[in-house]
């Protein structure tokens, strides 16, 4: 294009027409002449920008000049990174594992300082919803040892020590860009940070925790995502057949692999300052966080665990009645409400709404505030335990499962119910024809309703001989040879229980 519009001239051809010749060939630039100057004069930010737009630019072919490091702050608890992705991997239910229940939503908390992973989320939770977000932060701030026994796993001394609240969170825009976060921003002190939208390179630190527990846990897993591209090739097996891991399993093999990053992993391209390298630290989170709490400025602080839920945990409305404190379709119960008979005073006054805590992962136990303003744990009734240690998307499964059953036992209901009714109006029907056919019209009302109790005793004596006459049928039908003493005594005890039969016992004299 560039020959056409600047190395041509126009020329009449034979027949008259308008024509671009090429100039003097001794005037025309060689390619590589061209190449030089366009690289002298072209924009290539600019280019990329014009051709791939300016967040594709930045993402991927901005210069990156400095080390993230430097934004941490005054040490560990100073910044922490937070982001979800949803796990390569699809997940069974643990109450079928005929159910795949599709891939769990990862969430992870990361201290900026020291790359060590201070808490964690698996849920199927929408992703980068709230609910999920809220309670790896609470999982962040708190104590482990309690949250790793749930999934059997117990802690050695400074194993998974960290339970505090950091100074400011940096996270994307949307689960910590509401209102829903001011109750942990007022009640905890704690700055928000929001990166740009489609702008993941801003959390390099948390995106390269992601990669680490990808690449620890897919080679041993099944029912794994290839390249991330949930598509079956043709001729390939459908993987998520091979799907055979539970939520709670797959959350211990997660809980493992966190263990390893923050107390073995190697962080090459941490850069140690002078102080650390003369201090010999080791480029492995744990030994970095230690490190840091000992020499960096600043101060973590904690605070009670009830605290830290009452501000995190997400809420919902659950409601008191004579059978417990009902969520969703769970009964809740502790002694301090029957103590304080909130359950009969239900079944008196009438059910009424409360306002509860949930940590999603794990619905055993909900938390109410009492009528002293104090934080109360509430515990799953012991006949539902099929909701036991199951997170509420579990739950969800759980119900919707039994509710697909129900269905289709019902129809099955219906459609014996519809053979019930034929029977019973043919019964009924013939009935009516025989009672029409044998009434006498010329019975008074008043003389077919007396008598009714004598007109019962007679009945009941016709059909006790009936009863005999069939016994009696069924008793020659099997008769085996027997002692002849034994008769004998056996007919006396017969002939008293027929005596007695015979006596009326509903004559009051």
């Amino acid at each position: 294009m560039i020959l056409k519009d600047f190395f041509t001239e126009e020329k009449m051809d034979h027949e008259g027409r308008t024509v671009p010749v090429i100039m003097d060939p001794t005037r025309i630039p060689t390619y590589h002449q061209f190449l030089y100057w366009y690289k002298q004069i072209n924009n290539p930010k600019k280019e990329l920008i014009s051709r791939k737009g300016t967040r594709n630019y930045f993402q991927n072919y901005r210069a990156i000049i400095g080390d993230s490091t430097q934004d941490a702050g005054l040490g560990p608890g100073s910044l922490w990174q937070i982001d979800a992705t949803p796990f390569d991997i699809y997940l069974v239910s643990s109450s079928n594992r005929n159910i795949i229940v599709g891939r769990p939503i990862l969430y992870l908390v990361v201290d900026v300082y020291s790359r060590y992973i201070v808490g964690m989320n698996i849920s199927f939770e929408p992703f980068n919803s709230y609910t999920g977000v809220m309670v790896a932060l609470a999982n962040s701030m708190s104590p482990k040892e309690d949250y790793c026994k749930q999934y059997g796993i117990s802690l050695d001394k400074g194993e998974w020590d960290v339970a505090c609240v950091p100074q400011r969170i940096f996270a994307d825009r949307g689960e910590l860009n509401g209102k829903q976060i001011e109750s942990a921003i007022e009640g905890l002190g704690i700055s928000i940070l929001n990166a740009p939208a489609y702008r993941a390179d801003y959390k390099g630190i948390i995106e390269q925790a992601f990669a680490q527990l990808n690449i620890k846990v897919k080679p041993f897993a099944d029912g794994i995502v290839k390249n991330g591209i949930n598509v079956v090739e043709k001729g390939d097996e459908e993987y998520r057949l091979k799907a055979n891991l539970t939520l709670d399993e797959f959350t211990r093999v997660v809980i493992k692999c966190v263990l390893f990053h923050n107390n073995h992993h190697v962080l090459n391209e941490y850069v140690l300052d002078e102080m650390m390298i003369s201090e010999e630290v080791e480029k492995v989170p744990s030994k970095i966080w230690d490190y840091g709490m000992k020499n960096m400025k600043g101060q973590l602080r904690t605070l009670p665990e009830n605290i830290i839920k009452l501000h995190l945990l997400p809420t919902a409305i659950g409601s008191i009645n004579s059978r417990g404190l009902k969520y969703m379709k769970m009964l809740y119960a502790s002694d301090y409400t029957l103590i304080n008979n909130w359950f009969q005073n239900a079944r008196i006054d009438g059910s009424r709404k409360v306002k509860i805590w949930y940590d999603p992962r794990d619905l055993s136990h909900i938390y109410v505030i009492n009528e002293d303003g104090e934080f109360h744990k509430l515990t799953l009734l012991e006949h539902l335990t099929k909701f036991k240690n199951k997170g509420i998307e579990e739950i969800n499964q759980i119900i919707e499962y039994e509710e697909s059953l129900d269905s289709k036992s019902k129809e099955n209901e219906l459609q014996a119910k519809m053979k019930l009714f034929d029977d019973i109006e043919d019964i009924v029907g013939k009935g009516r024809k025989k009672t029409k056919a044998e009434k006498d019209d010329s019975l008074s009302k008043t003389r077919r309703l007396k008598g009714i109790r004598e007109n019962q005793q007679v009945e009941r004596e016709l059909q006790r001989n009936q009863m005999r006459e069939i016994n009696d049928t069924d008793q020659n039908d099997y008769e085996v040879p027997v002692d002849s003493n034994m008769l004998e005594v056996q007919n006396e005890d017969l002939g008293m229980f027929r005596m007695l039969q015979k006596l009326d016992w509903d004559d009051e004299d």
